[in-house]
């Protein structure tokens, strides 16, 4: 993995999902590498010309939009890929 990455176990899990339609939801205590296991798929996605989504629950914004509901979820998905295309970046990486 990344130069200050130690690879885990859930690495590997993970991986396993990433030609998948799936969402990958990773969850645990604050401090243990969660952001940077995202982090290192994320690039490697990109490096492979996927798109990426990557939502922050510490921002209340995303946490009140997932509490509304799957459809919510996958509108801002469609709203997103659609401000992705008119020039705004904020939330997608590629």
């Amino acid at each position: 993995m990344g130069t200050n990455l130690f690879k885990r176990q859930i690495a590997d899990e993970i991986a396993r999902y990433l030609p998948t339609a799936d969402i990958i939801v990773i969850h645990g205590a604050r401090q243990v590498g969660k952001t940077s296991i995202l982090s290192y798929f994320q690039n490697l996605l990109i490096g492979q010309s996927e798109q990426t989504l990557y939502i922050d629950l510490e921002d209340s914004r995303f946490v009140a939009l997932l509490n509304r509901g799957v459809d919510e979820f996958l509108n801002y998905r469609t709203y997103a890929r659609h401000m992705r295309t008119a020039g705004d970046l904020s939330c997608w990486r590629k």
